[in-house]
């Protein structure tokens, strides 16, 4: 359609104007699928530049490329901060997974500008249902359990590692210690650890102080109890079980003797 004069206008006779009560000619099994997506948003903020990538876990994905649900990342500015996945070789902003049903592992990927201090944000966790959900700073070999409200500050140089971090997710399976799938308690100087059946194999095990500092690290028997020798100040540490299928993180009382 093309206007013959600058006040050009379209007129609809009456009887040609049709009103239905179907706002959409989606099916509702689809609506229902998107509905019941999981997505998180992460946001990277360092004074008043910022960026943000999007992972999701819905039935219409794949684990491959999914053309109209994941999105090509288009480059910003010179002096903004870069945050996206990958797949092959493209950089994502929007990456799109099959629904979760055990561990998965998304690696996720940070330029900085110029050397700076740098803030992550995390938003809809909600929308995971029974999901531990941890980021992973490989160059600081830290990681932390995302929660509402919690962001994570980091300093980052341009010539850093892109792949500066990963996103675990560990998808929960029934517990059997009283709604617990782990028990940890310090007893006559040993820290000790069981797991509930079902978990896997305890592959590895490490103990953090308050300061979210690495003060033991050990690979682990297949046996579901563990008795470790653990010496230090009268203190709480969290401990962090790594298994086959989730990833458990609980905070004990240390006492010194």
């Amino acid at each position: 359609m093309t206007p013959n004069s600058s006040n050009a206008s379209i007129t609809i006779p009456q009887d040609a104007r049709v009103h239905n009560s179907q706002a959409f000619y989606k099916n509702s099994k689809h609506q229902e699928t998107i509905q019941e997506s999981s997505y998180l948003q992460i946001s990277i903020c360092s004074g008043n530049k910022k960026d943000k990538t999007w992972i999701s876990f819905n039935e219409l994905s794949t684990n491959n490329w999914d053309r109209g649900i994941d999105a090509i990342r288009l480059s910003g500015e010179a002096d903004q901060p870069q945050l996206y996945t990958m797949h092959e070789n493209k950089k994502l902003s929007i990456q799109s997974f099959e629904p979760l049903s055990g561990p998965f592992t998304v690696p996720l990927y940070f330029e900085a500008p110029s050397s700076a201090s740098f803030s992550l944000s995390f938003n809809f966790l909600e929308s995971f249902a029974d999901t531990n959900i941890w980021l992973e700073d490989r160059i600081a070999d830290y990681w932390l359990p995302l929660s509402k409200g919690i962001e994570y500050s980091f300093s980052a140089n341009k010539s850093d590692d892109p792949h500066r971090f990963n996103i675990h997710f560990y998808h929960e399976t029934p517990a059997l210690f009283n709604g617990e799938l782990a028990r940890v308690w310090y007893s006559n100087g040993q820290l000790n650890l069981e797991i509930a059946e079902g978990l896997g194999k305890l592959n590895k095990v490490e103990v953090f102080n308050l300061l979210g500092q690495l003060i033991y690290s050990g690979e682990s028997s297949n046996s579901r109890l563990i008795n470790l020798n653990l010496s230090c100040n009268s203190t709480y540490v969290v401990v962090v079980l790594h298994t086959e299928n989730t990833l458990i993180s609980k905070k004990v009382l240390v006492l010194s003797h």
